[in-house]
């Protein structure tokens, strides 16, 4: 379980996201990546700056969040994405 990726191409950079923003941007999901994928390393060979990599929750139970946080190097993970 966690967290999961797609691989996806937008027309124009989303920019920051804010009510009342006049920014459009497109989003079109590739695939979803495989398990064994490292993302970083997925996108960066792809070598074309179109390319982003979304990340999501998989889970409803914020216990899997709470067991994170309480962790420094689960914290440093978080904030180094």
């Amino acid at each position: 379980e966690g967290g999961w990726g797609q691989l996806s191409r937008s027309g124009k950079s989303p920019g920051p996201l804010a009510a009342g923003s006049e920014r459009c941007f497109s989003l079109a999901v590739m695939r979803k990546l495989q398990e064994f994928e490292l993302p970083y390393v997925s996108v960066t060979s792809l070598r074309n700056p179109d390319y982003k990599i979304i990340l999501r929750k998989s889970y409803w139970d914020s216990s899997y969040d709470d067991d994170v946080m309480e962790q420094r190097v689960g914290l440093d993970l978080l904030y180094a994405q």
